[in-house]
């Protein structure tokens, strides 16, 4: 299991359904997570009674608990085993953000990401308005390696968009 302290990171469950359509269907999540449109329950209960093997589905969702009450999820995408890398994503509840969770979710997945999956990068994309992204992934050993201008339409115009790597050491 991959857990720090109060902190876990486990696969999905057929409970998870509802935590599940809360957090895709959430719209202030749909930026970070390049959705443009709700998904329905069915979808997600299809999802999450599926084969999850990342070496398939080249991604894998784990669910992060506090307690044992989960509060977001971490995402493994774009998994390429013959170049050894994937790319990594985290979301966190609104009223649980700001308390070190992905930071911990982050550190776990770094862990399994490298040890057991034998890669030797993760990488990821932040919108260059999300400020408090960017230093948590800065602070777990990111690099910033370049910048996609004006990547994504908002209702304010366009924004950059940052590309992050963590390289195995």
């Amino acid at each position: 299991m991959l857990s720090h302290e109060n902190i876990t990171l486990r696969a999905v469950e057929p409970d998870d359904l509802e935590f599940l359509y809360s957090l895709e269907n959430e719209i202030e999540n749909w930026l970070v997570s390049q959705t443009f449109t709700p998904f329905s329950r069915q979808t997600l209960g299809e999802y999450v009674t599926s084969i999850h093997d990342i070496s398939i589905q080249k991604q894998l969702r784990l669910i992060i608990t506090q307690d044992g009450k989960n509060v977001g999820a971490v995402d493994l995408f774009e998994y390429d085993p013959i170049n050894a890398r994937a790319g990594v994503g985290v979301l966190v509840v609104s009223d649980k953000r700001r308390q070190g969770i992905a930071k911990t979710a982050l550190e776990l997945t770094r862990k399994y990401a490298f040890d057991v999956l034998h890669l030797t990068q993760l990488w990821c994309n932040i919108s260059s308005n999300n400020d408090v992204s960017q230093k948590l992934f800065e602070y777990q050993g990111y690099v910033k390696c370049g910048t996609k201008l004006a990547w994504t339409k908002t209702t304010d115009g366009w924004i950059d968009e940052h590309m992050y790597q963590l390289q195995r050491k």
